[in-house]
């Protein structure tokens, strides 16, 4: 058994990575769930005191402890799959990938960098950055708005925390802090000018809203309190779709995009369904209508509603955005003057 683990032990890193990114996945639902946010705290709250002991020890010259550099790694490692998982729940890939690409970086470095954890400059600056993307990601939810303004306020509270993280590194170990403050002062501003834009540029996913079920179909219907959606049946090595991939001329001029779309309870906000189609000439997707509708937060499955739209024959496609025109869902559908072979119905 010791031989297997000393010939595998290089493997370990990335077992442990995959396993947290699973148990993320099943124990981090919400981003508004008590447990939740006590966990992602409690992985803020143990890296922040190991840098400041680690910080002590250099001011004392004393030998670096091991244990604090691998905390610091776990801690980070874990808070930032943690959030990955939580924000690709809001994320698509065509609209916020340069984002998740940090995220997922983050998590790739704290493997390759990790013998740069007794550096005081490298992991106040990560600390930073995971500190602002838990804000970015609770204040909306406190304060149960995705306005502009809350990202204002993320960014302000991220900075408190700095401030305050790093006044309390001042006083442990004020000539330590000394030798950084240029290499962290510069970092800080950096991942700050670099969040602004990835926000204004709709790049950061509009967390905490996430789209739970979206499809275009020939017909949707709303009896009592459920939808009853009409849609071709596929073949059946694509069980999974729930929806139509073509919509037949012959059976209907018209195409139905439904959402169901969560968000944190008393949390209001308006949506819209951008419906677009695709101009072979131009080879560019030109606006055909836009349909807004209120969500009102607070069911697991969504706040439901539907769109519908006159088409004719081509590549259409329809995309749920907020108001601030952040990418939530999109979903395509080519229009033919084809038949369908059998329809089936469903209830959302």
């Amino acid at each position: 058994m010791i031989s297997f683990f000393k010939k595998n032990k290089h493997h370990f890193p990335v077992a442990a990575l995959v396993f947290g990114l699973v148990w993320d996945s099943l124990t981090l639902g919400r981003p508004d769930e008590l447990y939740g946010n006590l966990v992602l705290l409690s992985y803020l709250i143990v890296s922040g005191f190991c840098i400041v002991l680690m910080a002590r020890r250099e001011l004392l010259q004393k030998e670096p402890k091991i244990w604090l550099s691998i905390i610091t790694q776990f801690s980070f490692g874990n808070l930032a799959g943690g959030l990955l998982v939580l924000y690709i729940g809001s994320a698509t890939f065509v609209g916020n990938w340069p984002f998740l690409l940090i995220i997922v970086g983050l998590l790739i470095g704290n493997e390759v960098f990790k013998t740069r954890y007794e550096q005081l400059h490298f992991n106040t600056i990560v600390y930073y950055l995971l500190t602002l993307l838990y804000s970015i990601l609770i204040v909306p939810v406190l304060f149960r708005s995705i306005e502009a303004w809350t990202f204002l306020v993320s960014m302000t509270l991220s900075i408190i925390i700095i401030g305050i993280f790093l006044y309390i590194l001042n006083f442990v170990a004020r000539d330590v802090l000394i030798k950084s403050r240029a290499i962290l002062i510069r970092g800080i501003f950096a991942v700050l000018i670099i969040f602004g834009t990835l926000y204004y540029s709709n790049i950061i996913p509009p967390v905490p809203l996430s789209v739970r079920d979206i499809g275009i179909f020939h017909s949707v219907e709303r009896v009592g309190g459920n939808y009853r959606v009409t849609y071709e049946k596929e073949n059946w090595y694509t069980f999974w779709k729930k929806s139509d991939s073509k919509i037949y001329l012959s059976t209907t001029n018209t195409a139905s995009c439904f959402s169901a779309i969560f968000a944190p309870t008393e949390l209001d906000t308006p949506v819209l369904h951008v419906w677009e189609k695709f101009n072979k000439d131009s080879e560019t997707w030109e606006e055909k209508g836009r349909f807004d509708f209120p969500i009102s937060g607070g069911r697991v499955a969504g706040y439901r509603g539907y769109s519908e739209k006159t088409v004719d024959e081509g590549k259409w496609r329809c995309s749920v955005e907020t108001k601030r025109g952040a990418l939530l869902g999109r979903v395509g559908v080519l229009v033919s003057s084809g038949s369908a072979s059998k329809f089936v119905t469903d209830t959302r």
